[in-house]
Protein backbone atom coordinates (compact mmCIF):
# COMPACT_ATOMS: atom_id res chain seq x y z
CA UNK A 1 0.00 0.00 0.00
CA UNK A 2 1.13 3.48 -1.16
CA UNK A 3 1.55 6.39 0.96
CA UNK A 4 -0.62 8.03 -0.76
CA UNK A 5 -3.43 4.81 0.26
CA UNK A 6 -2.38 5.40 3.74
CA UNK A 7 -3.01 8.81 4.19
CA UNK A 8 -6.47 8.12 2.40
CA UNK A 9 -7.53 5.97 5.28
CA UNK A 10 -10.15 6.91 7.49
CA UNK A 11 -8.57 4.48 10.41
CA UNK A 12 -4.63 6.54 9.95
CA UNK A 13 -6.44 10.16 10.57
CA UNK A 14 -8.36 9.01 13.66
CA UNK A 15 -5.39 7.22 15.17
CA UNK A 16 -2.98 10.67 14.32
CA UNK A 17 -5.66 12.65 15.64
CA UNK A 18 -6.23 10.62 18.75
CA UNK A 19 -2.44 11.27 19.27
CA UNK A 20 -2.14 14.76 19.04
CA UNK A 21 -5.54 15.09 21.72
CA UNK A 22 -3.84 13.05 23.84
CA UNK A 23 -0.54 14.82 24.01
CA UNK A 24 -2.34 18.74 23.88
CA UNK A 25 -4.19 17.30 27.23
CA UNK A 26 -0.62 16.16 28.51
CA UNK A 27 0.54 19.44 28.02
CA UNK A 28 -2.79 21.11 30.19
CA UNK A 29 -2.20 18.97 32.77
CA UNK A 30 1.44 19.57 33.23
CA UNK A 31 0.95 23.61 33.01
CA UNK A 32 -1.94 23.71 35.31
CA UNK A 33 -0.01 21.98 38.01
CA UNK A 34 3.03 24.22 37.71
CA UNK A 35 0.89 26.85 37.99
CA UNK A 36 -0.52 25.72 41.18
CA UNK A 37 2.96 25.67 42.35
CA UNK A 38 3.02 28.84 45.40
CA UNK A 39 5.86 30.99 44.04
CA UNK A 40 7.81 33.43 46.29
CA UNK A 41 9.65 36.10 46.37
CA UNK A 42 12.24 36.77 48.68
CA UNK A 43 14.13 40.41 49.10
CA UNK A 44 17.21 40.41 50.85
CA UNK A 45 18.46 43.81 51.90
CA UNK A 46 22.09 43.87 51.37
CA UNK A 47 22.76 46.32 54.55
CA UNK A 48 20.71 44.88 57.05
CA UNK A 49 19.34 47.20 59.27
CA UNK A 50 19.81 45.43 62.33
CA UNK A 51 23.19 44.18 63.82
CA UNK A 52 23.96 41.00 65.69
CA UNK A 53 24.84 40.30 69.21
CA UNK A 54 28.62 39.80 67.45
CA UNK A 55 28.08 43.20 66.18
CA UNK A 56 28.26 41.66 63.01
CA UNK A 57 25.60 42.50 60.36
CA UNK A 58 22.70 40.36 59.36
CA UNK A 59 19.89 39.93 56.65
CA UNK A 60 16.83 39.37 57.35
CA UNK A 61 14.67 37.64 54.54
CA UNK A 62 11.56 39.21 53.71
CA UNK A 63 9.24 37.15 51.14
CA UNK A 64 5.95 38.68 49.26
CA UNK A 65 2.78 35.39 48.94
CA UNK A 66 0.53 37.25 46.79
CA UNK A 67 -2.92 35.05 47.44
CA UNK A 68 -3.22 32.00 45.22
CA UNK A 69 -7.04 33.38 44.71
CA UNK A 70 -6.98 36.12 42.36
CA UNK A 71 -7.56 38.12 45.27
CA UNK A 72 -6.06 41.44 43.84
CA UNK A 73 -7.07 42.87 47.15
CA UNK A 74 -4.61 45.65 47.63
CA UNK A 75 -5.33 45.81 51.19
CA UNK A 76 -4.30 42.41 52.01
CA UNK A 77 -1.16 42.45 50.06
CA UNK A 78 -0.07 45.71 51.76
CA UNK A 79 -0.68 43.98 55.19
CA UNK A 80 1.51 40.69 54.66
CA UNK A 81 4.07 40.75 57.03
CA UNK A 82 6.35 39.33 55.18
CA UNK A 83 7.14 42.77 53.66
CA UNK A 84 10.66 44.70 54.89
CA UNK A 85 11.05 48.41 53.36
CA UNK A 86 14.52 49.66 54.49
CA UNK A 87 16.99 49.09 52.25
CA UNK A 88 18.76 51.39 49.22
CA UNK A 89 18.19 48.44 46.85
CA UNK A 90 17.43 45.02 47.34
CA UNK A 91 18.13 41.44 45.55
CA UNK A 92 15.07 39.37 44.36
CA UNK A 93 15.30 35.27 44.86
CA UNK A 94 12.74 33.72 42.90
CA UNK A 95 11.83 30.15 44.76
CA UNK A 96 9.71 27.53 42.74
CA UNK A 97 8.98 24.14 44.73
CA UNK A 98 12.50 23.68 46.54
CA UNK A 99 14.45 25.47 43.56
CA UNK A 100 15.84 28.82 43.61
CA UNK A 101 17.12 31.52 40.96
CA UNK A 102 20.14 33.58 41.58
CA UNK A 103 19.96 36.68 43.18
CA UNK A 104 18.53 39.43 40.81
CA UNK A 105 19.17 43.16 41.70
CA UNK A 106 16.34 45.54 40.98
CA UNK A 107 16.10 48.94 40.18
CA UNK A 108 13.40 51.54 40.59
CA UNK A 109 12.08 52.57 37.10
CA UNK A 110 11.73 56.39 36.75
CA UNK A 111 11.06 57.58 33.41
CA UNK A 112 13.78 60.49 32.20
CA UNK A 113 11.50 62.93 31.25
CA UNK A 114 13.05 65.91 28.13
CA UNK A 115 12.77 69.20 29.60
CA UNK A 116 10.12 71.43 28.42
CA UNK A 117 11.44 75.13 26.98
CA UNK A 118 8.71 76.68 29.00
CA UNK A 119 9.04 79.74 31.61
CA UNK A 120 7.55 78.78 34.58
CA UNK A 121 8.58 81.72 36.39
CA UNK A 122 5.56 83.27 38.91
CA UNK A 123 6.06 85.87 36.47
CA UNK A 124 5.36 83.92 33.55
CA UNK A 125 2.73 82.22 35.12
CA UNK A 126 0.50 85.08 36.02
CA UNK A 127 1.15 86.97 32.15
CA UNK A 128 0.19 83.25 30.64
CA UNK A 129 -2.90 83.42 33.09
CA UNK A 130 -3.90 87.27 32.69
CA UNK A 131 -3.10 86.53 28.71
CA UNK A 132 -5.14 84.04 28.41
CA UNK A 133 -8.20 85.45 30.26
CA UNK A 134 -7.84 88.86 28.21
CA UNK A 135 -8.39 86.97 24.72
CA UNK A 136 -11.89 87.13 23.44
CA UNK A 137 -12.17 83.46 21.13
CA UNK A 138 -15.10 84.42 19.36
CA UNK A 139 -12.52 87.38 17.45
CA UNK A 140 -10.74 86.44 14.49
CA UNK A 141 -7.31 87.96 14.89
CA UNK A 142 -6.78 88.12 11.30
CA UNK A 143 -9.87 90.63 11.43
CA UNK A 144 -8.75 92.58 14.71
CA UNK A 145 -5.96 91.27 16.76
CA UNK A 146 -5.95 93.43 19.53
CA UNK A 147 -9.67 92.56 20.44
CA UNK A 148 -8.74 89.18 20.04
CA UNK A 149 -6.06 89.66 22.09
CA UNK A 150 -7.49 91.95 24.89
CA UNK A 151 -11.01 91.84 24.35
CA UNK A 152 -11.87 90.95 27.30
CA UNK A 153 -9.55 92.81 29.36
CA UNK A 154 -12.06 94.94 31.10
CA UNK A 155 -13.86 92.28 32.58
CA UNK A 156 -10.86 90.85 34.63
CA UNK A 157 -9.53 94.55 36.35
CA UNK A 158 -10.54 96.62 39.03
CA UNK A 159 -8.82 99.41 37.59
CA UNK A 160 -9.89 101.69 35.14
CA UNK A 161 -7.75 102.91 32.33
CA UNK A 162 -4.85 100.79 30.49
CA UNK A 163 -2.62 98.03 31.60
CA UNK A 164 -0.25 101.09 32.39
CA UNK A 165 -2.79 102.68 34.66
CA UNK A 166 -2.51 99.55 37.18
CA UNK A 167 1.35 99.24 37.05
CA UNK A 168 1.01 103.33 38.16
CA UNK A 169 -0.66 101.74 41.01
CA UNK A 170 1.39 99.57 41.94
CA UNK A 171 4.40 101.22 41.73
CA UNK A 172 3.08 103.49 43.76
CA UNK A 173 1.26 101.41 46.66
CA UNK A 174 5.14 100.16 46.68
CA UNK A 175 6.69 103.36 47.09
CA UNK A 176 4.38 104.26 49.58
CA UNK A 177 4.95 101.61 51.72
CA UNK A 178 8.47 102.31 51.56
CA UNK A 179 7.86 105.89 53.09
CA UNK A 180 5.68 104.03 55.73
CA UNK A 181 8.36 101.95 56.82
CA UNK A 182 10.47 102.47 59.54
CA UNK A 183 13.81 100.34 57.77
CA UNK A 184 16.85 102.77 57.80
CA UNK A 185 17.42 104.35 53.86
CA UNK A 186 20.56 102.84 52.42
CA UNK A 187 21.37 105.95 50.77
CA UNK A 188 20.92 109.86 51.21
CA UNK A 189 18.49 109.91 47.91
CA UNK A 190 16.15 107.42 49.99
CA UNK A 191 17.07 109.51 53.17
CA UNK A 192 16.20 113.00 51.72
CA UNK A 193 12.86 111.09 50.53
CA UNK A 194 11.75 109.94 53.63
CA UNK A 195 12.69 112.92 55.36
CA UNK A 196 10.23 114.90 53.11
CA UNK A 197 7.54 112.55 53.78
CA UNK A 198 7.95 112.62 57.59
CA UNK A 199 8.22 116.41 57.70
CA UNK A 200 4.94 116.57 55.73
CA UNK A 201 3.14 114.20 57.84
CA UNK A 202 4.58 116.06 61.48
CA UNK A 203 2.65 119.06 60.26
CA UNK A 204 -0.76 117.79 60.80
CA UNK A 205 0.19 118.35 64.20
CA UNK A 206 -1.54 121.69 65.21
CA UNK A 207 1.25 122.61 67.22
CA UNK A 208 3.59 121.50 64.86
CA UNK A 209 1.54 123.10 62.36
CA UNK A 210 1.59 126.93 63.82
CA UNK A 211 5.24 126.70 64.48
CA UNK A 212 5.58 125.69 60.52
CA UNK A 213 3.55 128.91 59.68
CA UNK A 214 5.69 131.35 61.21
CA UNK A 215 8.82 129.76 59.80
CA UNK A 216 7.34 129.27 55.80
CA UNK A 217 6.27 133.00 55.85
CA UNK A 218 10.13 133.74 56.80
CA UNK A 219 11.17 131.10 54.48
CA UNK A 220 9.62 132.24 51.36
CA UNK A 221 10.27 135.80 52.30
CA UNK A 222 13.78 135.12 52.25
CA UNK A 223 13.88 133.81 48.74
CA UNK A 224 12.22 136.54 47.22
CA UNK A 225 14.31 139.10 48.74
CA UNK A 226 17.29 136.95 46.58
CA UNK A 227 15.03 137.60 43.75
CA UNK A 228 15.11 141.08 43.56
CA UNK A 229 13.50 144.12 44.92
CA UNK A 230 9.75 143.36 45.75
CA UNK A 231 7.75 147.00 44.99
CA UNK A 232 4.98 145.54 47.33
CA UNK A 233 7.23 145.57 50.23
CA UNK A 234 9.05 148.92 49.74
CA UNK A 235 7.66 152.31 50.63
CA UNK A 236 9.97 153.75 47.95
CA UNK A 237 10.42 151.22 45.06
CA UNK A 238 11.22 153.09 42.01
CA UNK A 239 11.79 151.43 39.07
CA UNK A 240 15.29 152.16 38.82
CA UNK A 241 15.41 148.91 41.46
CA UNK A 242 14.25 146.48 38.61
CA UNK A 243 16.14 144.88 36.20
CA UNK A 244 14.06 142.03 34.06
CA UNK A 245 16.69 139.69 33.42
CA UNK A 246 18.10 140.00 36.43
CA UNK A 247 15.02 138.89 38.49
CA UNK A 248 14.41 135.70 35.47
CA UNK A 249 17.99 134.50 36.10
CA UNK A 250 17.88 134.53 40.34
CA UNK A 251 13.87 133.03 39.93
CA UNK A 252 15.99 130.42 37.76
CA UNK A 253 19.04 129.83 39.95
CA UNK A 254 16.82 128.60 42.45
CA UNK A 255 15.78 125.91 40.25
CA UNK A 256 12.35 127.17 39.15
CA UNK A 257 11.32 126.70 35.62
CA UNK A 258 7.91 128.75 35.14
CA UNK A 259 8.23 132.19 35.09
CA UNK A 260 4.43 133.15 34.40
CA UNK A 261 5.79 134.85 31.33
CA UNK A 262 6.54 131.23 29.79
CA UNK A 263 7.86 128.00 30.90
CA UNK A 264 10.72 125.88 30.20
CA UNK A 265 10.27 122.07 30.34
CA UNK A 266 12.83 118.55 29.45
CA UNK A 267 11.30 117.18 26.15
CA UNK A 268 12.14 113.41 26.80
CA UNK A 269 15.97 113.89 28.22
CA UNK A 270 16.87 115.25 24.97
CA UNK A 271 15.98 118.48 24.46
CA UNK A 272 14.54 121.73 26.14
CA UNK A 273 11.27 123.59 25.35
CA UNK A 274 9.98 127.27 25.93
CA UNK A 275 6.30 127.64 25.62
CA UNK A 276 3.49 129.59 27.13
CA UNK A 277 1.45 128.80 29.91
CA UNK A 278 -1.47 127.76 28.71
CA UNK A 279 -3.13 126.12 32.04
CA UNK A 280 -2.12 127.98 35.11
CA UNK A 281 -3.15 127.27 38.55
CA UNK A 282 -4.16 129.96 40.75
CA UNK A 283 -4.36 129.73 44.52
CA UNK A 284 -7.43 131.13 45.47
CA UNK A 285 -6.06 132.53 48.95
CA UNK A 286 -3.02 133.99 47.33
CA UNK A 287 -4.10 137.72 48.26
CA UNK A 288 -4.39 136.36 51.77
CA UNK A 289 -0.90 134.54 51.78
CA UNK A 290 0.68 137.51 50.37
CA UNK A 291 -0.52 139.64 53.10
CA UNK A 292 0.63 136.95 55.57
CA UNK A 293 3.99 136.83 54.69
CA UNK A 294 4.21 140.74 54.79
CA UNK A 295 2.38 140.79 58.53
CA UNK A 296 5.13 137.95 59.83
CA UNK A 297 7.99 139.81 58.39
CA UNK A 298 7.09 143.24 60.05
CA UNK A 299 6.13 144.79 56.75
CA UNK A 300 2.99 146.74 56.94
CA UNK A 301 1.03 147.41 53.71
CA UNK A 302 -2.04 149.56 53.31
CA UNK A 303 -5.62 147.71 51.82
CA UNK A 304 -5.57 149.63 48.72
CA UNK A 305 -1.93 149.50 47.66
CA UNK A 306 -2.02 145.76 48.03
CA UNK A 307 -5.28 145.91 46.40
CA UNK A 308 -4.28 147.88 43.98
CA UNK A 309 -0.95 145.91 42.92
CA UNK A 310 -3.23 142.46 43.24
CA UNK A 311 -5.53 143.61 40.46
CA UNK A 312 -2.41 144.80 38.28
CA UNK A 313 -1.14 141.17 38.45
CA UNK A 314 -5.06 140.00 37.82
CA UNK A 315 -5.12 142.23 34.43
CA UNK A 316 -1.74 141.36 33.06
CA UNK A 317 -2.33 137.46 33.47
CA UNK A 318 -5.46 138.24 31.34
CA UNK A 319 -3.23 139.83 28.82
CA UNK A 320 -0.74 137.36 28.55
CA UNK A 321 -2.99 134.65 27.93
CA UNK A 322 -5.26 136.13 25.79
CA UNK A 323 -4.03 133.77 22.93
CA UNK A 324 -5.19 130.31 22.15
CA UNK A 325 -3.25 127.57 21.48
CA UNK A 326 -2.45 126.86 17.98
CA UNK A 327 -0.90 123.19 16.66
CA UNK A 328 1.53 124.38 15.03
CA UNK A 329 5.30 122.52 13.88
CA UNK A 330 7.64 124.63 12.45
CA UNK A 331 10.99 124.11 13.24
CA UNK A 332 12.26 126.68 15.03
CA UNK A 333 15.45 127.55 17.43
CA UNK A 334 16.32 129.14 20.17
CA UNK A 335 18.20 132.74 17.68
CA UNK A 336 14.55 132.73 16.37
CA UNK A 337 12.80 133.57 19.68
CA UNK A 338 15.78 135.80 20.83
CA UNK A 339 15.14 137.62 17.26
CA UNK A 340 11.71 138.01 18.27
CA UNK A 341 11.86 138.42 22.24
CA UNK A 342 14.77 141.26 22.13
CA UNK A 343 14.17 141.81 26.40
CA UNK A 344 14.47 138.96 27.45
CA UNK A 345 18.04 137.25 27.54
CA UNK A 346 17.34 133.36 27.46
CA UNK A 347 20.76 132.49 27.04
CA UNK A 348 21.11 134.17 30.43
CA UNK A 349 18.42 132.27 31.81
CA UNK A 350 19.74 128.68 30.95
CA UNK A 351 23.20 129.21 32.14
CA UNK A 352 21.28 130.28 35.43
CA UNK A 353 19.37 126.83 35.34
CA UNK A 354 22.78 124.34 34.85
CA UNK A 355 24.58 123.34 37.57
CA UNK A 356 27.20 126.24 38.65
CA UNK A 357 30.50 123.89 38.04
CA UNK A 358 30.02 124.15 34.66
CA UNK A 359 29.11 127.88 33.92
CA UNK A 360 32.58 128.44 32.66
CA UNK A 361 31.96 125.69 30.57
CA UNK A 362 31.61 127.67 27.01
CA UNK A 363 30.88 124.71 24.82
CA UNK A 364 28.85 122.95 27.26
CA UNK A 365 26.19 126.23 27.42
CA UNK A 366 26.25 126.30 23.68
CA UNK A 367 25.38 123.19 23.22
CA UNK A 368 22.32 123.67 25.53
CA UNK A 369 21.23 126.39 23.91
CA UNK A 370 21.50 124.38 20.62
CA UNK A 371 19.60 121.71 22.06
CA UNK A 372 16.52 124.35 22.98
CA UNK A 373 13.47 124.89 20.78
CA UNK A 374 10.50 127.34 21.30
CA UNK A 375 7.21 126.74 20.64
CA UNK A 376 5.44 128.19 17.28
CA UNK A 377 2.72 129.86 19.31
CA UNK A 378 1.23 133.37 18.89
CA UNK A 379 2.09 135.11 22.46
CA UNK A 380 5.83 134.67 21.00
CA UNK A 381 5.51 135.20 17.28
CA UNK A 382 2.05 136.74 16.12
CA UNK A 383 2.68 140.37 15.13
CA UNK A 384 0.52 142.22 17.16
CA UNK A 385 0.46 141.19 20.14
CA UNK A 386 3.63 139.07 21.23
CA UNK A 387 5.07 138.90 24.41
CA UNK A 388 7.63 141.53 23.13
CA UNK A 389 5.17 143.95 22.81
CA UNK A 390 3.16 142.88 25.89
CA UNK A 391 6.47 143.87 27.85
CA UNK A 392 7.06 146.83 26.46
CA UNK A 393 4.06 148.59 27.50
CA UNK A 394 3.57 147.05 30.83
CA UNK A 395 5.39 149.15 34.14
CA UNK A 396 8.36 147.77 35.98
CA UNK A 397 5.92 147.79 39.06
CA UNK A 398 3.50 145.08 37.74
CA UNK A 399 6.10 143.18 35.79
CA UNK A 400 7.86 142.94 39.62
CA UNK A 401 5.40 142.39 41.24
CA UNK A 402 3.69 139.79 38.53
CA UNK A 403 7.35 137.70 38.86
CA UNK A 404 6.92 137.56 42.86
CA UNK A 405 3.27 137.22 43.08
CA UNK A 406 3.70 134.32 40.41
CA UNK A 407 6.49 132.47 42.32
CA UNK A 408 4.40 132.91 45.55
CA UNK A 409 1.52 131.22 43.84
CA UNK A 410 3.62 128.28 42.65
CA UNK A 411 5.25 127.52 46.03
CA UNK A 412 1.74 128.25 48.09
CA UNK A 413 0.58 124.76 48.14
CA UNK A 414 3.97 123.99 50.35
CA UNK A 415 4.15 126.34 52.53
CA UNK A 416 1.75 124.61 54.82
CA UNK A 417 -0.07 127.96 56.70
CA UNK A 418 -3.26 126.28 56.41
CA UNK A 419 -4.52 123.56 58.47
CA UNK A 420 -7.65 122.09 56.04
CA UNK A 421 -4.96 122.15 53.44
CA UNK A 422 -2.08 120.17 54.79
CA UNK A 423 -4.60 117.98 56.44
CA UNK A 424 -6.33 116.62 53.86
CA UNK A 425 -2.58 116.25 51.82
CA UNK A 426 -1.62 112.69 50.69
CA UNK A 427 1.72 113.35 52.14
CA UNK A 428 3.30 110.35 50.29
CA UNK A 429 1.68 111.63 47.08
CA UNK A 430 3.24 115.04 47.53
CA UNK A 431 6.57 113.06 48.04
CA UNK A 432 6.60 111.56 44.95
CA UNK A 433 5.39 114.19 43.04
CA UNK A 434 8.23 116.36 44.48
CA UNK A 435 11.21 114.20 44.43
CA UNK A 436 10.34 112.09 42.10
CA UNK A 437 13.93 110.51 41.27
CA UNK A 438 14.51 109.39 44.23
CA UNK A 439 11.20 108.24 44.31
CA UNK A 440 12.21 106.23 41.48
CA UNK A 441 15.25 105.24 43.46
CA UNK A 442 13.73 103.93 45.91
CA UNK A 443 11.68 102.00 43.68
CA UNK A 444 14.84 100.51 42.15
CA UNK A 445 16.55 99.86 45.14
CA UNK A 446 13.91 97.56 47.28
CA UNK A 447 11.35 96.25 44.89
CA UNK A 448 13.12 96.02 41.35
CA UNK A 449 14.50 92.59 40.13
CA UNK A 450 17.74 93.42 38.31
CA UNK A 451 18.18 90.00 36.76
CA UNK A 452 15.24 90.59 34.61
CA UNK A 453 16.99 93.52 32.76
CA UNK A 454 19.72 91.11 31.02
CA UNK A 455 16.69 89.08 30.10
CA UNK A 456 14.78 91.86 28.87
CA UNK A 457 17.70 93.24 27.27
CA UNK A 458 18.55 89.95 25.32
CA UNK A 459 14.79 89.88 23.82
CA UNK A 460 15.49 93.50 22.75
CA UNK A 461 18.26 92.15 20.81
CA UNK A 462 16.62 89.63 19.52
CA UNK A 463 13.25 91.12 18.08
CA UNK A 464 16.32 93.62 16.55
CA UNK A 465 17.73 90.86 14.73
CA UNK A 466 14.37 89.87 13.67
CA UNK A 467 12.97 92.96 11.95
CA UNK A 468 16.64 93.06 10.31
CA UNK A 469 15.88 89.35 9.06
CA UNK A 470 12.54 90.37 7.79
CA UNK A 471 13.76 93.01 6.10
CA UNK A 472 16.73 91.37 4.44
CA UNK A 473 14.21 88.29 2.97
CA UNK A 474 11.52 90.85 2.02
CA UNK A 475 10.79 90.73 -2.30
CA UNK A 476 9.11 94.10 -2.65
CA UNK A 477 11.84 96.49 -1.13
CA UNK A 478 14.34 97.96 -3.06
CA UNK A 479 17.88 97.52 -1.71
CA UNK A 480 18.82 101.33 -1.38
CA UNK A 481 15.23 100.85 1.14
CA UNK A 482 16.49 97.91 2.78
CA UNK A 483 20.20 98.91 3.92
CA UNK A 484 17.99 102.20 5.38
CA UNK A 485 15.55 100.12 7.12
CA UNK A 486 18.43 97.96 8.34
CA UNK A 487 20.51 100.87 9.57
CA UNK A 488 17.93 102.31 11.68
CA UNK A 489 16.90 99.32 13.11
CA UNK A 490 21.02 98.96 14.25
CA UNK A 491 20.45 102.79 15.41
CA UNK A 492 17.57 102.41 18.00
CA UNK A 493 18.84 102.89 21.48
CA UNK A 494 17.22 100.93 24.53
CA UNK A 495 16.34 101.68 27.87
CA UNK A 496 15.09 98.71 30.01
CA UNK A 497 14.09 99.69 33.30
CA UNK A 498 15.35 102.57 33.87
CA UNK A 499 18.02 104.92 32.87
CA UNK A 500 21.60 104.14 33.66
CA UNK A 501 22.39 106.72 36.14
CA UNK A 502 19.77 104.46 38.43
CA UNK A 503 22.28 101.57 37.75
CA UNK A 504 23.99 101.98 41.17
CA UNK A 505 22.51 102.18 44.43
CA UNK A 506 23.72 106.08 45.69
CA UNK A 507 23.97 107.40 42.12
CA UNK A 508 21.86 110.25 42.96
CA UNK A 509 23.05 110.84 46.16
CA UNK A 510 25.45 114.08 44.90
CA UNK A 511 22.22 115.63 43.37
CA UNK A 512 20.96 115.28 47.41
CA UNK A 513 23.65 116.86 48.61
CA UNK A 514 21.98 120.43 49.50
CA UNK A 515 19.09 119.28 50.95
CA UNK A 516 18.20 120.46 54.07
CA UNK A 517 19.14 118.01 56.82
CA UNK A 518 17.30 120.23 59.31
CA UNK A 519 13.62 121.40 58.05
CA UNK A 520 11.36 123.70 59.40
CA UNK A 521 9.39 124.43 57.00
CA UNK A 522 8.06 121.71 53.43
CA UNK A 523 9.29 124.80 51.69
CA UNK A 524 12.82 124.10 51.85
CA UNK A 525 12.97 120.76 50.46
CA UNK A 526 10.14 121.82 47.53
CA UNK A 527 12.86 124.45 46.53
CA UNK A 528 15.91 122.06 46.85
CA UNK A 529 13.86 119.31 45.00
CA UNK A 530 13.13 121.87 42.15
CA UNK A 531 16.79 122.54 42.16
CA UNK A 532 18.19 118.70 42.07
CA UNK A 533 15.69 117.79 38.97
CA UNK A 534 16.10 120.85 36.97
CA UNK A 535 19.53 123.08 37.79
CA UNK A 536 22.22 120.44 36.84
CA UNK A 537 20.42 120.68 32.97
CA UNK A 538 23.02 118.13 31.54
CA UNK A 539 21.77 115.39 34.07
CA UNK A 540 18.49 116.38 32.85
CA UNK A 541 19.72 116.21 28.86
CA UNK A 542 21.96 113.11 29.74
CA UNK A 543 24.91 115.72 28.81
Amino acid sequence: MSLKDKCSNPLVCLVIFLVVFVLALLATVIVLKIDSEPIVIQKEPLVSPKENDNGTSQARPSTLKPSASDSGNVEEFKSSPDIVIGSVSTTETLVTGTESVAPVTVKPNIPTLKSRNVCETPECITLAHQLLNWHDPSIDPCVDFYKSACGKYNEHTVVEGTRNNKKSIIVQNLIEEFLQTDKNPATKTERAFKLFYKKCEELKDDKAMKRNSKQALKDIFGDIKSFGSWPLAEKRWSKSKFNLNDMLSNIARSGELNFGLFQMDTMGNKHFSISPIFERQQNENLKETIKSILTENGIKVTAKTLNDDFQDYEDFIKVLDQHDYIDEDENLDLSDLEEKIPSIDFGRIIENLVNPKKKTNTTFLKKIEDMTYPTDQLLFFDKKKNLEKILKKTSARTLANFLIFHFINLSSQDLSIYPTDIKSTDCAETAINSLNEAALSAFINNHFDKENLEIVSEMVEETKENFIEMIQESTWLHEETKKAAILKVEKIKKTIGYPKEFKVPGSLDKAFKNVCTHISSALCLQLRSAEISLRNVSYSLNL
